[in-house]
């Protein structure tokens, strides 16, 4: 039997700057129905993502950003965020605990 993975891979960028990438634990962020938070071995899918707030949560550490829309995609074991516009938050690193 294959093990779980532990964690997710992603990327975040716009159309041109790479924002970060790295392993997550969690990714939350609101796609056209609404919010959503996928983790490792979700299962593959694509949204249009709306204006408003992705956390990334890593072992320790969570990112906050406020992103104008753009696309989110899973697949094959890695998260691609493309967003028309990202700004990192204030609230980097809150709330852990």
């Amino acid at each position: 039997m294959a093990e779980t993975p532990s964690s997710l891979a992603y990327i975040l960028a716009t159309p041109s700057d790479l924002i970060r990438e790295g392993e997550a634990l969690a990714i939350s962020a609101r796609g056209a129905e609404g919010q959503f938070v996928v983790g490792p071995s979700h299962a593959p899918f694509m949204t249009i993502l709306s204006a408003g707030e992705i956390v990334i949560s890593e072992t320790g550490a969570r990112f906050f950003y406020s992103v104008s829309g753009g696309f989110f995609e899973i697949s094959e074991g890695r998260a691609r965020i493309l967003a028309d516009s990202v700004q990192a938050s204030e609230k980097v690193g809150e709330n852990l605990q």
